[in-house]
């Protein structure tokens, strides 16, 4: 459906992140606990950096590591104790599922996968982390022991995955995304159901709102489309264009390389950032759409919210787009959101 697009606001206050990365930033994420403002950042050279940012100030270089690999995503223990990290990289076992200390400065290899290992997710309720790529296998991963804690065959290769509490939610080929609910029995598919994108599935998000209710989940498509739906498919879904360029003699797409739910919101609020360098925050209860006037020009590869949704970090780099062409600069910035 085509939708209203407001007038961007003046340029948003932002500040860059002092960046060691020599290639495209795939993955972000800020640490969950408010008081450990942290910045965590995996790039397609190898490379896990790290950034402090204490109020008021801009970010500071905290920690790196190399991973030998592209860093393919990133994510935080609950208590910002340790990174987990989803790599590319094929060694003579398999695909590796890292985790890294920042205290320590150590790196751990706690998996593998028979390929690419695409998305990773910490399950507190459970203690492991969760990892799915393209190997059509999810998996659960105990830090303090060896070997997966348990597993789920997927009905497809995993793009994309997002996880709140116990629930995952994964971007699978073929326009399918799966619910999956892990207990103590361990990870089952519960809810499946198809897009309304056109095409395939680029990042996925999902929340549960503050008031409750049903989970909500987002999608962002190579067509230059994103989506907001409940998992129950008699229910309608709402596609938005967001990265979609239409004139009266062609359309050209732009991939919606990342979508986040804001944290701390009554209504569902998501950002999509795409390879126009377009951000987008999308109003689901209103179903309307406002851009963000961010300084920095150039692909959106991967963006992340802090835990009280007052700062968001993106990256800007190549995503081989009509856009890229593989000359953007790669860069890491955070900006306030009114």
């Amino acid at each position: 459906r085509k939708s209203p697009m407001a007038q961007p606001a003046p340029s948003l206050p932002e500040v860059d992140a002092p960046l060691p990365a020599s290639d495209t930033v795939q993955a972000l994420a800020w640490a969950p606990r408010p008081d450990q403002p942290l910045l965590a950042a995996g790039s397609w050279d190898g490379r896990v950096s790290v950034w402090s940012m204490p109020a008021g100030s801009p970010p500071a270089p905290l920690a790196q590591w190399n991973l030998g690999g592209p860093v393919l995503d990133v994510c935080w223990h609950s208590a910002a104790s340790a990174i987990f990290c989803a790599t590319g990289r094929k060694s003579a076992a398999g695909y590796d599922v890292g985790m890294v200390d920042p205290a320590k400065h150590e790196i751990t290899a706690i998996g593998q996968h028979d390929q690419a290992v695409r998305a990773c997710r910490w399950i507190e309720g459970l203690g492991c982390v969760a990892t799915a790529g393209f190997d059509k296998r999810l998996r659960l991963w105990d830090p303090r022991q060896r070997g997966p804690a348990a597993q789920l065959e997927l009905p497809g290769e995993c793009f994309s995955m997002d996880s709140t509490g116990n629930t995952l939610v994964l971007g699978l080929q073929d326009r399918m995304v799966v619910q999956v609910d892990v207990g103590a029995a361990g990870p089952a598919i519960t809810a499946s159901r198809l897009t309304n994108l056109e095409f395939q599935t680029r990042s996925i998000a999902c929340t549960r709102l503050p008031t409750g209710g049903d989970l909500i989940v987002g999608a962002g498509g190579v067509d230059g489309m994103c989506s907001l739906f409940a998992m129950d498919p008699a229910r309608k879904a709402t596609a938005f264009k967001t990265n979609r360029h239409q004139t009266a003699s062609k359309v050209v797409n732009y991939f919606v390389n990342v979508v986040r739910f804001r944290p701390g919101q009554q209504i569902p609020v998501m950002y999509s950032g795409g390879g126009d360098g377009r951000h987008v925050l999308v109003n689901g209860a209103a179903d309307q759409l406002s851009k963000l006037a961010l300084p920095r020009k150039g692909p959106v590869t991967a963006a992340s919210f802090t835990p009280d949704g007052q700062f968001l970090a993106y990256a800007i780099g190549n995503d081989w787009s009509a856009m890229s062409d593989g000359k953007v600069a790669t860069t890491v910035s955070v900006a306030r959101i009114p």
